[in-house]
């Protein structure tokens, strides 16, 4: 058979000459092209075949080659691809050419192989790849591998045969070394959208930007569900680009729509990201158990104390908690009514309802602005057995709607949103006085039912009845009042904190702050109801107790026949103090003197000067919560204005000693100026390396005023019964 091509390109020929081919029956194309060759003799195309047809590269040939015969000359480009037909040992050819390079297709007759053109090269499978976009390029045929670019320069589109397509990697990149896979990586601090486009600048604190593309950092948040922006996309893209080899896909080189703004979270450890460079560090992730708007929510089966996400116990747990929380209240109510009933007097002429009920008054309003301002405190660590402590601390706050911290461990739906807390924040005081009401008439109807008083008996009857439930109301009233505030300031329109998700095309939410599943736009009706909870009730409870004070004390001093004192606190002190207040009395006229029972615990506890005090320390508890509801804890004002009036009312209590025992005058004191420290550890940043150290002082701190009170009353009952075992010794000697 005679032979119809010699393939001889892409060799080092670069001279042919003499009678190279005689003995060769060629007949019709020689392969030369590829080579640098310089030179062919007349003499060797003499001696070739007729009809003979040399393809060239005559890029290097210093004259044309000149023949009398018919012998055709064609010049090719870089670009021109042969076709190899075989038959007869095809096989062999085929599976040698395929690896080489080579595009072959085999049938029962023939192998037909083609070089790989230039921009592409063979993957040894008997296909051609195209080279990469990136830094890669061939311009050469048959070959199984792609050149490389110089430093700093790519080819865009990928499928390049030439050096010259190769061009300067764009704005923002590394041009001094290999561009592979993308147009160069991204100088330090500069991100991309596109893998072969311009890098840019980032320097938003919270993001980690050094991988070529923006990842959260520890202790930062963002959301992706605004218009126009795609978490899937985005994650796409990056697990893309971090493919350094030919088999990223090249459908998702670009992300084409909007990245969220980064947000700081409250509490840096509840956004743990994870690793940056996963998925994870791209989605955002909060610490186990936390959830929702910069990780501020507890999951299913946790629940929050002081802000803080804890594992729910054990069912049975639960319900010792819950009971032993309303036991102890029971008991201390049937202890005071029993006390109160009894009338049994301390060395200072005060019944022991009246001591109880004036340190657990001080206790109480210490624990209810304490618990507000960890509330909002970011800075305090309640890791291991503290937050025990802090648990606590919740339970001491009285409020009313959190007073057993975990109840929707027990069942999801006992959990209380903040709308539903509103709601019965609005009702409490309404349900509390129409519940002593309706009591008042019941008592009324039973007495008249009895037939067993008369006329005045049955008056008296009634009177004692209204008086105990007028106490009963005032009291619950009173220890609910500062969380019933803070609910009804809640959800003032101050109270939503406003997040620009995407700054640049002013997309924004604004966010209930005390829930920020809330979205603040759908409280309108909630805001008209604070405003005028604010209105009837708020400004309306301490100024009616403040008047009813005065009337009684009023009334007091003209039947005692003494002038009004001078009722400026700050210029007329020793006229103030001077003027008695009588709480009881055993006269005809005792009626129409004491002060009566229900409001008597307000002012038992002051000199009686200073019967008003009690609603000033009414007001100071509202006023140094109120602006850490409205503003956060973050607001310069509502710093100033907390630490202003920790300062002014320990002054105030340094200054007049107010109270009547040095024992709750000296425990005032000290609740204030542990609150004026709480204030100013939050307002001072501190430094993680003693921080925590600061936080357990802290906390031994606010933790030490129940003990003091608890170690005094354990003394006063030791002395109690000490003086009963001497006196009945005494008697007993006297037999």
């Amino acid at each position: 058979m005679p032979t119809k091509n010699i393939y001889l390109f892409n060799n080092k020929i670069t001279k042919l000459q003499n009678c190279s081919f005689t003995k060769t029956k060629l007949k019709p194309t020689l392969h030369l092209y590829k080579n640098l060759l310089e030179y062919i003799s007349t003499n060797a195309l003499e001696c070739m075949p007729a009809h003979m047809t040399l393809l060239l590269s005559c890029g290097y040939l210093k004259s044309l080659p000149m023949s009398n015969r018919s012998i055709t000359s064609e010049c090719v480009t870089s670009s021109f691809v042969p076709k190899l037909i075989f038959r007869g040992r095809k096989d062999i050819f085929y599976e040698v050419l395929r690896h080489q390079g080579f595009n072959c297709t085999l049938n029962s007759r023939t192998a037909i192989c083609r070089p790989c053109p230039p921009g592409s090269y063979g993957n040894e499978s008997g296909q051609c790849t195209p080279c990469p976009a990136g830094g890669f390029y061939q311009d050469d045929i048959g070959t199984n591998s792609c050149l490389h670019c110089h430093n700093g320069s790519f080819v865009k589109n990928g499928n390049g045969s030439s050096a010259t397509q190769c061009i300067l990697c764009p704005e923002g990149t590394k041009q001094s070394t290999f561009a592979g896979y993308r147009a160069c990586l991204c100088k330090n601090n500069y991100t991309r959208l596109h893998r072969f486009e311009k890098c840019s600048v980032c320097l938003e604190e919270g993001l980690d930007c050094s991988q070529d593309y923006k990842a959260l950092s520890h202790g930062y948040y963002w959301n992706w569900t605004f218009p126009n922006a795609s978490l899937m996309e985005y994650s796409n893209f990056v697990l893309n680009l971090q493919t350094e080899n030919v088999h990223y896909d090249q459908s998702s080189v670009e992300y084409q729509q909007l990245i969220p703004r980064v947000f700081a979270c409250s509490r840096p450890e509840n956004c743990v990201n994870k690793n940056s460079h996963e998925v994870d560090g791209i989605a955002g992730s909060c610490a186990v158990g936390y959830r929702g708007w910069l990780c501020s929510k507890c999951v299913r089966g946790y629940y929050s104390v002081l802000g803080f996400c804890l594992p729910c116990p054990n069912i049975v747990w639960v319900c010792f908690e819950i009971g032993m929380t309303v036991c102890i209240f029971i008991i201390f109510l049937v202890f005071v009514i029993v006390k109160s009933k009894k009338q049994n007097r301390s060395e200072e002429g005060r019944t022991i309802a009246d001591i109880v009920s004036s340190r657990v008054k001080i206790v109480l309003g210490f624990y209810q602005v304490i618990g507000e301002l960890f509330e909002a405190f970011h800075s305090v660590s309640w890791a291991g057995v503290l937050h025990y402590v802090g648990e606590w601390m919740t339970v001491l706050e009285f409020n009313i709607l959190r007073l057993i911290v975990k109840p929707h461990c027990l069942h999801e739906k006992l959990s209380l949103d903040p709308k539903l807390q509103f709601k019965i924040a609005l009702l409490f005081p309404l349900v509390v006085i129409l519940i002593a009401f309706t009591c008042q008439h019941i008592f009324r109807v039973y007495f008249k039912y009895r037939k067993r008083y008369d006329a005045h008996d049955l008056k008296l009857r009634l009177a004692e009845t209204r008086s105990a439930l007028s106490t009963y109301v005032l009291l619950i009233l009173f220890v609910t009042y500062p969380s019933t505030c803070d609910i009804i300031f809640s959800f003032y329109p101050g109270a939503c904190d406003t997040f620009a998700v995407y700054k640049e095309n002013d997309i924004s939410i604004t966010l209930l702050r005390t829930d920020y599943d809330i979205v603040c736009s759908d409280l309108i009706y909630y805001q008209i109801f604070a405003f005028l909870a604010t209105l009837l009730y708020v400004i309306s409870f301490p100024v009616l107790l403040l008047l009813f004070l005065s009337k009684y004390i009023k009334r007091e001093r003209a039947h005692d026949h003494i002038s009004e004192p001078d009722t400026n606190l700050l210029n007329s002190v020793d006229s103030l103090m001077s003027q008695p207040i009588a709480l009881n009395s055993s006269d005809n006229n005792a009626e129409t003197r004491a002060i009566p029972v229900w409001l008597n615990f307000l002012c038992e506890n002051f000199k009686p000067g200073f019967w008003f005090w009690e609603i000033l320390e009414l007001a100071r508890k509202v006023t140094q919560t109120m602006l850490i509801t409205l503003l956060g804890w973050d607001d310069p004002l509502t710093m100033l204005f907390t630490i202003g009036v920790s300062v002014l009312f320990l002054t105030l209590h340094v200054k007049f000693s107010p109270m009547k025992s040095p024992f709750e005058q000296r425990l005032q004191l000290f609740s204030l100026a542990v609150i004026f420290v709480n204030v100013l550890f939050a307002a001072v940043p501190m430094s993680s390396d003693y921080g925590n150290y600061i936080s357990i002082g802290i906390i031994t701190l606010d933790a030490a005023i129940i003990v003091i009170v608890s170690g005094e009353a354990i003394l006063t009952a030791y002395r109690y019964i000490k003086r009963r075992c001497q006196r009945n010794y005494i008697d007993y000697l006297s037999m």
